[in-house]
């Protein structure tokens, strides 16, 4: 619980931090025309988005070592409306098959209630509810990386003029459609400006004021053979051309080495894995960004990933990539040194 209290006082860093000026105005105002081209569904009808992402991988330090190209994602997305309900169906074609993503109708309850039922994910973190066409580096964060979409649901809104946000979910957990269920809790506090959890992570959607959130998150998994509860704190501030992130989460499960880490295969129990990451827009198109995770495992396994991304068409409508990743453990297994360079095109 220690890294719990280390990243309250991180938020409150957060929620003081100020410094100079950068213009960024071009860059705002190409943004919002962006938004305003993007697909929308008028009400009964049907809109198409998708994006696809393609990443040449480099790997050393494993067995074999690779080096080529693949599709990280290739999504197509169908959304619509009827009166004061919307719904979303997305399919994964990455592997040349459709897979089911999310599918879900969100009703507009009353005025700041939402009602989620369907497919979705899982409302634990900010990292992980982003687009993974909108992520600063390759992939999530590694405490991201133990979360999945699951069917359910989910209660959700907005309080004091969207200066607080809450969402409540029960959905099927680890045992699938067996009666044990996994219940996920989250409230944000946006702090300063319009809050630091923006639509794109990083500080690509960031003004020269300051912007900040804090979200914390409660889960709990009732399956016989996998129970848990875990606790998460975290955290975005962007400010002139600037942005600083945390994740922490804090693992308990109710058996040891039946919660294991999805990427490396390591016992989450009693473990409080932690992610910072930082980024600088050195041009309006160009964005340098650090990320340090340390996994806290037996093994002191932690991930170093640095990044540059070039936006061609703002704010995440094209973008090339370039990321070096290295994970180090006491496991000589879990060792590895990655390379990527990839493009990324929504539509």
């Amino acid at each position: 619980m220690q890294k719990i209290f280390i990243g309250l006082a991180a938020s409150a860093l957060i929620a003081t931090t100020a410094t100079a000026n950068t213009d960024n105005a071009w860059m705002q105002l190409d943004s919002e025309i962006a938004q305003l081209s993007s697909t929308v569904a008028s009400d009964g009808g049907m809109g198409v988005s998708g994006y696809m992402a393609n990443w040449y991988t480099n790997t050393s330090d494993t067995t074999p070592n690779t080096g080529g190209w693949k599709f990280k994602s290739l999504r197509l997305s169908f959304k619509g409306s009827v009166e004061d309900m919307s719904v979303k169906v997305s399919t994964s074609l990455k592997s040349g098959t459709a897979v089911l993503k999310d599918a879900y109708v969100k009703w507009d309850a009353v005025e700041g209630l939402n009602v989620t039922v369907g497919q979705f994910k899982r409302p634990f973190s900010y990292n992980f509810t982003r687009s993974s066409s909108r992520l600063l580096f390759y992939g999530n964060n590694m405490n991201s990386e133990n979360e999945a979409r699951d069917n359910g649901f989910m209660l959700s809104g907005k309080l004091s003029d969207d200066m607080f946000e809450w969402s409540a979910a029960a959905q099927n957990g680890d045992d699938g459609t067996a009666d044990d269920q996994r219940y996920t809790a989250r409230v944000v506090a946006n702090l300063a400006g319009k809050g630091g959890f923006h639509k794109h992570e990083g500080a690509i959607d960031g003004g020269d004021d300051l912007d900040a959130s804090i979200g914390l998150a409660y889960a709990k998994d009732e399956s016989a053979a996998t129970g848990f509860d875990k606790i998460g704190i975290d955290g975005a501030m962007t400010i002139s051309g600037m942005s600083l992130a945390f994740d922490i989460v804090d693992w308990s499960a109710d058996m040891p080495a039946t919660v294991l880490d999805h990427n490396l295969g390591t016992d989450l129990d009693n473990t409080t894995p932690v992610s910072v990451s930082g980024s600088y827009m050195l041009s309006d198109t160009i964005e340098a960004a650090a990320r340090y995770e340390d996994f806290d495992d037996s093994a002191n396994s932690t991930r170093t990933t640095v990044g540059v991304n070039f936006y061609q068409v703002l704010p995440h409508k094209a973008k090339w990539m370039i990321n070096y990743e290295d994970t180090s453990s006491d496991t000589a297994s879990l060792e590895a040194q990655v390379i990527r360079v990839g493009l990324v095109l929504s539509f």
